[in-house]
């Protein structure tokens, strides 16, 4: 008789869980905020999921017959070179790829240039360059540069070295999420971001849904759903602004792979932060423009200027705004 050991393995399924079970938020109108939406997995696999937004009032969603989420935007690029036009360059990306370009040679002296374009939704990123390193402004002629978006300047400047960055984002959407997909291993956990951006909207109260797909085989799609009531900003009411400028500890801190930093402003000021490493060096310019007053915040994924992944450590971040300078640390795990 022969016998034959049988050996068998039983893969238990991912078993998701979402926390919380929905949102209900408040938020003053043109003020932003964060939540974090939490997804477990206490099954015996890799729970794979994606999440997108659902919105319950289609894209009218404080019923005023509007469209809520106009992606309408014009971006203005204006430039006024100085004595030598010829050194003077510039780059716009979106989303990382090369949406245009003016190529270093193609500028007239002491002239002023304007460039309009009408851009979607996105990341965006423009770049100014001087080939001889002297900037635009001050040493050889007043040359300066202004973006404009619809109409509103989001960033001057003219006083650099080599090139200068100006970062920013076009939302259409109140409710973005960060990242949209994920793998959690079993007894694991992972952290979406909701990213709630009440910019250019009207008070009311505005709802939607934060779709969950996964690969559990019980509960392969679920809604989170989610309240936002905005309230009116008044000029009578100056609680709702900051009463002083401030930086505060980015959130979380430690982070893996992206954290929050919060700043105030008490008023319209020109804006500036930067990640340095320890030894002073720059790692990433996060803001370089004019903003309104308000509670501001901006996240950063752990990328130097050039879009690259940087090491753990210990990383500091600085804001100048007008006369007001403060900087933080944070720590960044891997």
């Amino acid at each position: 008789t022969l016998s034959v050991p049988v050996t068998s393995t039983i893969v238990l399924a991912p078993n998701v869980g979402l926390d919380p079970g929905s949102f209900i938020l408040e938020v003053e109108s043109g003020a932003s905020i964060v939540e974090v939406l939490t997804i477990s997995n206490s099954g015996g696999s890799n729970l794979e999921f994606d999440v997108e937004v659902v919105y319950d009032g289609g894209r009218d969603q404080n019923n005023d017959g509007e469209d809520d989420f106009n992606t309408d935007n014009q971006l203005r690029i204006e430039i006024l070179t100085d004595d030598y036009g010829n050194e003077t360059g510039w780059a716009l990306y979106q989303d990382g790829s090369l949406l245009a370009s003016i190529s270093q040679g193609s500028l007239n002296s002491s002239t002023l240039y304007t460039w309009d374009y009408e851009v979607p939704t996105g990341e965006y990123r423009f770049v100014i360059y001087d080939s001889y390193g002297d900037g635009i402004c001050c040493g050889y002629g007043n040359g300066e540069y202004n973006l404009y978006l619809n109409d509103e300047l989001i960033a001057t400047g003219g006083q650099f070295g080599s090139s200068e960055t100006v970062e920013f984002t076009i939302l259409d959407d109140w409710l973005t999420m960060n990242p949209l997909s994920g793998t959690v291993s079993p007894e694991g956990s992972a952290g979406v971001l909701l990213n709630i951006n009440a910019a250019g909207m009207d008070p009311g109260v505005y709802s939607a849904g934060i779709s969950v797909n996964s690969n559990d085989p019980d509960q392969g799609a679920v809604i989170i759903p989610l309240s936002l009531t905005v309230n009116g900003m008044s000029s009578e009411n100056e609680s709702l602004l900051p009463a002083e400028f401030a930086l505060h500890q980015n959130y979380p801190n430690p982070f893996n792979p992206q954290t929050r930093i919060r700043y105030d402003l008490p008023e319209n000021s020109m804006v500036n932060i930067t990640v340095y490493d320890m030894l002073g060096r720059e790692v990433k310019t996060l803001v370089n423009q004019v903003q309104n007053a308000g509670f501001k915040s901006i996240i950063w994924d752990a990328t130097n200027d050039y879009g690259k992944a940087i090491s753990a450590g210990i990383y500091l971040y600085q804001i100048q705004a007008g006369d007001y300078i403060h900087t933080q640390k944070m720590v960044l795990l891997k």
